[in-house]
């Protein structure tokens, strides 16, 4: 798209998409949580759902839009919701409307995550003596971890490496199934599958506790 280009999403009209994404931002982190979008928040919304923007938008829509909320879904991140007339309620990606659906592999490293979260904790809980004693030091800052902004990492083969293994042996991303659990969360729909998981991420897997901020700011620098 050319420096003069503009984008379009109803009668609004912006400078780029980046304009359109920080936009909807804004409302994500402005708004109160399971409080009602006011009405013209709501109907920016619904553009991106009835102007053929989200991929799955006439199945979101369902009945039809009640309202809209803001909520918090897995790992503490904000989401829109949508409530449906019929009482049902649905989550809604603005980033997928505005950049496409997730890609396969995405979604199933999701999975792999949650059906590991039993070991994640458990790591944590062996740590906590040692964590409450000023014993642990984080292996990219070298400094001592606190008992806040702690997060469990994974040291070299990292989580995305192991998952590609994984996903190698059973035969590639498409041959992993993932079906939802709840609300926001999701499993391997083969529970053969999970087990075999479970077991390689035990045997392989090497945890650590690090700075919460220096495990963001590796991530960012390896996005970059």
């Amino acid at each position: 798209m050319s420096a003069m280009a503009k984008y379009q999403l109803g009668s609004h009209t912006y400078s780029s998409k980046s304009a359109v994404q920080a936009e909807f931002r804004g409302i994500l982190n402005g708004a109160a949580v399971d409080v009602p979008l006011s009405a013209s928040d709501a109907g920016m919304i619904e553009l991106l759902l009835r102007d053929g923007y989200h991929p799955e938008g006439a199945e979101k829509i369902g009945p039809g839009i009640a309202d809209v909320v803001v909520r918090f879904n897995a790992y503490g991140t904000r989401g829109f919701w949508l409530r449906r007339v019929d009482g049902t309620e649905v989550d809604f990606s603005y980033l997928v409307a505005l950049n496409g659906a997730p890609s396969i592999e995405h979604g199933v490293r999701l999975a792999l995550r949650e059906e590991i979260n039993d070991q994640i904790v458990g790591f944590f809980d062996t740590q906590a003596a040692d964590l409450a004693g000023g014993r642990v030091v984080c292996e990219l800052c070298v400094i001592v971890v606190g008992g806040n902004g702690v997060q469990v990492d994974h040291a070299a083969p990292t989580f995305i490496e192991l998952a590609s293994r994984f996903a190698d042996f059973v035969g590639g991303w498409d041959a992993i199934g993932v079906e939802c659990v709840g609300p926001t969360g999701r499993r391997l729909a083969d529970r053969d599958h999970a087990r075999v998981w479970w077991e390689f991420h035990r045997q392989t897997a090497r945890l650590r506790l690090v700075h919460t901020r220096c495990n963001l700011s590796r991530s960012r620098a390896a996005h970059a």
